[in-house]
């Protein structure tokens, strides 16, 4: 049971980092950050980075993402 709570803290987790993902790409369209663009890319890749490797590395696919 536990390894069952885990993954879907996991999946919850993975969930987050894909939001704040968004929220950075979001802001790379905002003309007024331009300043901020190549470290809100950097930041962008970065979290991509790691949600691919936490996907890959926990076995997890898009129906585990289903319904959140």
């Amino acid at each position: 049971m536990s390894e069952t709570v885990g993954k879907k803290q996991l999946i919850n987790y993975v969930q987050k980092l894909i939001e704040t993902k968004n929220s950075l790409f979001e802001q790379l369209e905002e003309e007024d950050l331009v300043e901020l663009k190549q470290i809100n890319l950097g930041e962008v890749k970065a979290v991509d980075l790691v949600v691919r490797d936490m996907i890959r590395e926990f076995y997890l696919s898009e129906e585990d993402f289903k319904g959140l």
